[in-house]
């Protein structure tokens, strides 16, 4: 039996996803899943695509990355980041 451990979500949350993780400069490791409200098994990346999965499921007319960024650092208490 062969097993992937390939994320699946939809073609949109990979898209806007990888696109907020890069605005965001969202590093690589685990922490922030928590924050997410998403099971802590996922590392960043991976929190970050089911957190918008579930997030497009309430909201799919959500279309662009500056309301996901608004959504998403609501998550966050304020010392966790700094806005440019």
């Amino acid at each position: 039996m062969v097993t992937s451990n390939e994320l699946w979500v939809s073609r949109k949350a990979k898209l806007l996803g990888y696109k907020l993780i890069k605005e965001l400069n969202v590093g690589m490791g685990f922490g922030i899943a928590s924050y997410l409200d998403v099971n802590h098994c996922y590392n960043n990346h991976q929190a970050v695509l089911v957190w918008l999965e579930h997030f497009l499921e309430d909201y799919p007319e959500i279309q662009s990355i500056d309301p996901l960024k608004t959504e998403f650092l609501k998550n966050f208490p304020e010392s966790f980041y700094e806005l440019a």
